[in-house]
């Protein structure tokens, strides 16, 4: 499988997806609080990840889901 991209989201990209998600989980937005998790840190939200996957994807493949008359 050929990977599309790579991306590092650091805290403050989190945070501001929280914002706009509205999902203030301290597993995505509190080291403190995720270093208890079995993940030791902070993770990505999920939707964020697809987000990023689907930019990603989309910019392989313009113009693709275009609606054509």
């Amino acid at each position: 499988m050929r990977q599309l991209t790579s991306k590092v989201v650091d805290l403050n990209g989190s945070r501001l997806f929280a914002e706009f998600s509205g999902d203030f989980n301290p597993l995505h937005v509190d080291p403190v609080a995720a270093r208890r998790t079995m993940f030791g840190e902070c993770v990505i939200h999920g939707v964020h990840a697809l987000l990023v996957a689907l930019d990603a994807w989309a910019a392989e493949h313009p113009g693709a889901g275009r609606i054509r008359r």
